[in-house]
């Protein structure tokens, strides 16, 4: 199985500054935002989003018809240690391939989830 992180491939990350300044209007903003990327096949979604999200996250992804076997909320909430959480969830689903977006937190992924290709992804 592979699995995609959300915000940064299958929606374009919004400036994390934005968030700082005005949450409310950093998540009204990100749920406006049509996929960047849809994945095809059978995936799961792994993301730092907290589970506060969760229902609004759903929503967003039915209405792009985007249908992941599973989705985790990692609940890493921008911290430095979110990578943590994914790396749990990683180990746990037995993924055979991860796409992170986010090159601070490749290290991190590699070094706990050595049984799975951790790719960092790169938007051409």
């Amino acid at each position: 199985m592979i699995g995609y992180d959300l915000d940064g491939i299958i929606v374009r990350d919004i400036p994390k500054i934005l968030y700082k300044i005005c949450p409310k209007f950093a998540v009204w903003l990100r749920d406006q935002l049509a996929p960047a990327y849809v994945p095809e096949g059978e995936f799961v979604i792994i993301t730092e989003r907290p589970y506060t999200d969760e229902k609004r996250t759903l929503a967003w992804l039915k209405s792009y018809s985007i249908c992941p076997v599973l989705v985790r909320f990692a609940n890493g909430g921008g911290t430095d240690k979110a990578y943590l959480c994914k790396a749990w969830d990683i180990y746990t689903l037995r993924l055979e391939v991860f796409y992170e977006s986010s090159e601070k937190h490749i290290e991190g992924l590699r070094k706990l989830c050595s049984q799975t290709k951790i790719k960092l992804w790169r938007r051409v």
